[in-house]
């Protein structure tokens, strides 16, 4: 019964700790989910993003990742970690006809916002072909981590995580792209 009696009083120290002694305006006290994804400035800039990345578009992309960007990934030759300036460089000396050409759809998005911060997570699911034509399709589960710099939300992370498809279930249907 002490046993109990301790964690029980250690754990009602830890909120009063948390309650009485954390700043106004950190992070427990903040955290709100925002507009409806369709309409929050967030995912609006998370749309140009992906629209950057995706025509190669070095000038935008500038201007919407922080400098301190990174992404995590799994790709075939095993986890990768792609800073802006990598990403950039590659997008300068890559060949716009080897670039994989993708639709994202963002479904089930959340986002909560602390302070000038905001975290997005998302099944986002690709569609299109690689450079050899071949049709894609797969679905991610996304966590994108934006900041919110004198107005302008910016990208600091992003992080997919590949969702397989179920045993026993085709892939998700290719559809054709939107024109």
């Amino acid at each position: 019964m002490s046993r109990r009696v301790s964690v029980g009083s250690m754990v009602a120290a830890a909120a009063c700790f948390i309650v009485f002694v954390s700043p106004p305006g950190s992070l427990h006290a903040q955290a709100r989910i925002d507009l409806p994804p369709s309409e929050s400035p967030v995912v609006m800039a998370s749309e140009q993003w992906f629209e950057a990345i995706s025509r190669g578009d070095v000038k935008a992309l500038e201007d919407l990742e922080l400098d301190n960007f990174l992404s995590f990934q799994q790709t075939a030759r095993g986890l990768t970690m792609t800073t802006k300036q990598a990403q950039l460089d590659q997008l300068r000396t890559g060949s716009p006809a080897n670039r994989v050409k993708l639709q994202r759809e963002l479904g089930s998005t959340r986002i909560r916002t602390y302070g000038n911060v905001a975290i997005m997570t998302a099944v986002a699911t690709y569609r299109g072909q690689d450079a050899s034509g071949k049709s894609i399709v797969t679905q991610a589960l996304v966590t994108e981590i934006w900041v919110n710099e004198a107005g302008k939300w910016r990208i600091s992370h992003f992080q997919p995580f590949t969702i397989p498809p179920r045993p026993g279930t085709p892939a998700a249907p290719a559809r054709p792209p939107a024109k």
